[in-house]
């Protein structure tokens, strides 16, 4: 059984050209390891993905499930695969599944990561230690490493179920006139309102409502505390039935156009529905002049998960571009 799925696995490695697409939630990796390892590491691999958006409730923006080794053929399309070994306790399983595929990928003893091996869209990924403490010791070293790959492949496949239908080159254009920079959008996004005295711009799109949000100004924005000083007086001015909370803010740097920028997240209220939920704003530097721009993405599905339609709005703001 088990030469067959390591022969399996091999010939996979490199004899397939024609991949099917991955199956799957997105965010949910799939951990293969042996029974054995399992109860040494399962405390290690909870907080490697303990990560969370809050929204306001915590949502964990990658989950994930144990698999035993010998279940690979049927996961095997899954979006995202991790194979964990310990070399003690030996077992015949997890450690033979995860050096078989080392040798056959040249990488690193304690760290692999290779895309598209069973499907196009999936990422592949295997940790392994001398023993529980060194396996802990190697995950907390890598884990921004390893949360990359994965966020690096979610925005992946994110993105390309997000423009799978038609665009938006219309309400793209006018962006692109108000503001002097290009954003890919959604077809089904529409015009909310559009101020030009106060250099701002809301779009947005149907249940559960999704809103993009687009400021000119010239604050300061050196430190966190003037990034959320600015960010609430311009919402207060341009937006008034928001109530940004004093909950659960956090900021974070993202690459965007580029460029490292600045990102905070939060949580509104909307005076109007009574209802909320999680935004973000990023902070772009405008080129060649003292002006910044404010991309807001503003999410409401009340009662409902949020975090993967917060990070929809987030893979399009990522399509953001100077002219």
């Amino acid at each position: 059984m088990q030469k067959k799925l390591i022969l399996f696995l091999v010939l996979l490695l490199f004899g397939c050209k024609f991949l099917p697409k991955s199956e799957g939630k997105m965010n949910q990796v799939m951990v293969f390891v042996s029974p054995e390892d399992k109860i040494l590491v399962e405390p290690i691999i909870d907080e490697l993905f303990s990560d969370v958006i809050h929204t306001p409730q915590s949502e964990k923006i990658f989950t994930y499930r144990w698999v035993n080794p010998w279940e690979l053929d049927e996961y095997k399309l899954r979006t995202n695969l991790l194979v964990i070994s310990l070399q003690h306790p030996i077992d015949s399983t997890g450690d033979r599944l995860f050096h078989r595929f080392t040798k056959a990928s040249s990488a690193d003893h304690h760290t692999i990561a290779k895309t598209d091996i069973f499907a196009n869209g999936q990422l592949f990924l295997g940790l392994s230690g001398y023993d529980a403490i060194d396996f802990e010791i190697q995950t907390k070293a890598n884990k921004e490493w390893i949360i990359n790959q994965l966020k690096t492949n979610y925005d992946a496949n994110l993105s390309e179920y997000v423009f799978s239908k038609k665009k938006n080159p219309k309400l793209s254009q006018l962006i692109d006139e108000r503001f002097g920079f290009t954003i890919e959008l959604q077809r089904d996004f529409k015009l909310i309102k559009d101020d030009n005295l106060h250099q701002f711009l809301w779009i947005g799109r149907g249940v559960p409502y999704r809103w993009l949000i687009f400021h000119k100004l010239s604050d300061d924005f050196s430190t966190s505390e003037k990034s959320w000083n600015a960010v609430e007086k311009i919402f207060a001015k341009t937006l008034p039935d928001i109530e940004i909370s004093q909950e659960f803010r956090s900021h974070e740097d993202i690459e965007i156009a580029d460029e490292v920028v600045k990102m905070i997240r939060g949580l509104y209220t909307h005076d109007e529905s009574q209802t909320g939920g999680p935004f973000f704003t990023m902070i772009i530097p405008e080129e060649n002049s003292n002006n910044t721009i404010l991309l807001s993405g503003f999410v409401n599905n009340p009662g409902q998960p949020k975090m993967q339609l917060i990070k929809q709005l987030e893979v399009i703001a990522k399509t953001f571009s100077f002219n």
